[in-house]
C-alpha cells in the first residue's frame, strides 16, 4: 500500500485556512522557504524526527517567525522544545482557532479526495483507490497503543461529507476504496449506513478494522463489496 496524497494533511487543507506541500523534495522546500511564511507547520512520525529537526532549523534561517509540529513525531516531549506550537491528533479545529479563523463544527467537517494504490498476494497488480475515513480516534484502551490518547475521544465523520467524496471518486472512475478508520465497525450503525454507500455506488472496498468486528460482520460487509482487510498483530514482546 502506498499513498499519494497524505491524508492529515489533506484534511487540513480542506478545513482550515492554510496550503501545503505533501511530501516535498529538498528543492520544494528550499523553494517554499525562498518567500519564507510567518508559520510553518511539519507533520512527521517518530522516525522523521532528524528530518523535521533540520527542517525547522533550516526555516528558523530563512526567516520563518513561528514553527509548528504534528503528527505523533511531535507526540515526542524530546523534541517538543524544537517547536512554537504542538498539536496532538487531527488538528483542523486548533490550527483554524490558532490562525484566527473560526473552526468548523464536527458535523461541518468536509472530506478531501485522497489516493493511493493497493495490491494484494493474491492479485499481482496495483489498484489505484480513493481513500476514505469514517470516524476518528478509538475507543479501545490496549496498552501498546497510544491513540486514544492522541486522537482524543473518537468521533464519526459525517455521512453527507463521505457521501460526497464516494460521490467524487466514483465520478472520477475510482471503484477501490481503502478505509483507513483506527476500528471500522466501531460505530456499528453509522458504518453499516457508509457500507450501503459503497455498494450504493459499486465500490470495491477494503478496511483497516479488529478480528472480531470482522468477523461479526463479514457475511454483511463481503455481500456489499469488500475484498480485503487490513489486521494489525501487535505485542510488547520484543521476541515476537
Amino acid at each position: 500500500m502506498s499513498f499519494l496524497n497524505h491524508p492529515g494533511l489533506c484534511f487540513l487543507r480542506a478545513n482550515a485556512p492554510c496550503e501545503i506541500l505533501e511530501y516535498p523534495s529538498n528543492d520544494d522546500f528550499e523553494a517554499a522557504l525562498a518567500d519564507p511564511p510567518e508559520i510553518l507547520g511539519i507533520s512527521f512520525y517518530i522516525n522523521e524526527s532528524e528530518i523535521a529537526l533540520d527542517m525547522a532549523a533550516r526555516a528558523r534561517r530563512a526567516g520563518v517567525r513561528e514553527i509548528w509540529a504534528g503528527n505523533y513525531g511531535a507526540y515526542s516531549p524530546a523534541i517538543t522544545s524544537s517547536f512554537d506550537r504542538v498539536f496532538a491528533g487531527w488538528g483542523e479545529r486548533e490550527a483554524a482557532e490558532a490562525l484566527g479563523a473560526a473552526p468548523r463544527s464536527p458535523v461541518e467537517l468536509r472530506h478531501p479526495e485522497m489516493y493511493g494504490a493497493i495490491g494484494t498476494n493474491i492479485f499481482p497488480g496495483m489498484l489505484l483507490s480513493g481513500l476514505l475515513f469514517t470516524s476518528r480516534g478509538c475507543p479501545w484502551t490496549c496498552s501498546f497503543c497510544q491513540t486514544p490518547d492522541f486522537y482524543g475521544k473518537p468521533a464519526q465523520i459525517p455521512l453527507e461529507t463521505v457521501d460526497e467524496v464516494l460521490w467524487t471518486y466514483r465520478r472520477r472512475g475510482i471503484v477501490g476504496i481503502n478505509i483507513l478508520d483506527e476500528n471500522f465497525g466501531t460505530f456499528t450503525s453509522h458504518s453499516l449506513e457508509v457500507v450501503e454507500l459503497l455498494h450504493r455506488y459499486k465500490m470495491r472496498w477494503i478496511a483497516l478494522t479488529r478480528v472480531d468486528t470482522l468477523l461479526k460482520n463479514f457475511d454483511c460487509w463481503a455481500s456489499k463489496g469488500l475484498f480485503g482487510a487490513h489486521l494489525g498483530i501487535e505485542s510488547l514482546n520484543q521476541t515476537c
